[in-house]
């Protein structure tokens, strides 16, 4: 899928991602595709690791860009897309001492007004070829607080505090094949797809494949052929389980390690000597997920 063919399928779409840095990497990508579609980036070389994530911005943090690519200077996109947020809500400052993405954290708990604001407003461009992209933060493992910001916004939209004209598909993330978590977020779905409002969308990523490193660095490949053997299987029943729930299930599990096996995408290198696990892909993985994102609006039931 080249970049030109994401940004016509988002055109017109409000999209909402929720996760850790697996996701603010997708939602960085999603925003490179809709804003420099004809980016070389989308020509990435084996390895690459070019498009746009968080230089210059605040990682730990939730913000919203609403976007039409028609108003998008073409030197915005030389060697990334430089687009300022309409809302941002930033972490504290380096040295703080606070916890990593704890400021975020603590909005899903006391400062629902001006998240309400940023992530769930209305759009501010309704053109056929806007895009809005917005984006929250959570931590690691996703799970505790997506499931923070959902009761909190099922209590916004009982309230009338959020859009009354449209919603945003939403894109969560799952850091496991854990059933328990997975009917949680199937419970506060339902919360947000019932009553008058018109009703989110819910895309819901597997986990993605992962790389074991042995205290050297060289990968260990048997444990990893193993696991996502068993994470395949699992897939599939968390997509069948959720289907009737509202929830699509991206098979990012499968389709990455698929992907990765033939060569085809690679992991970052690790950002530190004491890593065992990578979690991170190079370009080509990026779009990956993309992909399998756009092939999974396209599913959606009342889409368009």
């Amino acid at each position: 899928m080249h970049s030109p063919q994401a940004s016509n399928l988002l055109a017109g779409r409000w999209l909402l991602f929720v996760g850790n840095s697996v996701v603010r990497r997708l939602a960085f990508t999603a925003l490179s595709a809709v804003a420099c579609p004809d980016s070389v980036v989308w020509q990435p070389k084996p390895g690459s690791n070019s498009i746009y994530d968080f230089r210059g911005a605040r990682r730990h943090t939730a913000w919203r860009v609403d976007l039409d690519p028609r108003l998008v200077e073409p030197r915005s996109c030389a060697p990334t897309p430089v687009i300022p947020p309409l809302c941002e809500l930033g972490d504290d400052p380096p040295g703080s001492g606070e916890p990593r993405g704890s400021h975020v954290a603590l909005s899903f708990r006391t400062a629902l007004p001006p998240l309400s604001r940023c992530l769930f407003s209305c759009p501010t461009l309704t053109t056929p070829t806007a895009t809005t992209l917005s984006y929250a933060f959570t931590d690691t493992p996703p799970e505790i607080n997506t499931a923070r910001l959902l009761q909190l916004w099922a209590r916004e939209r009982a309230a009338g505090a959020v859009c009354a004209s449209a919603a945003p598909i939403v894109i969560l993330q799952a850091s496991s094949f854990s059933r328990r978590a997975a009917l949680e977020y199937a419970t506060l779905v339902a919360n947000l797809t019932s009553g008058a409002l018109p009703r989110p969308r819910f895309l819901l990523l597997s986990p993605a494949h992962t790389q074991d490193l042995a205290a050297d660095g060289t990968p260990v490949a048997p444990k990893a052929a193993r696991r996502h053997r068993n994470d395949a299987e699992a897939e599939r029943i968390l997509t069948k389980s959720l289907a009737s729930r509202g929830i699509a299930v991206v098979p990012v599990s499968s389709r990455t390690a698929a992907a990765f096996a033939s060569g085809a995408i690679r992991h970052e290198p690790r950002g530190n000597g004491s890593a065992t696990r990578l979690y991170h892909f190079d370009d080509a993985g990026r779009l990956l997920i993309l992909q399998l994102v756009v092939e999974s609006l396209a599913g959606l039931a009342g889409d368009r």
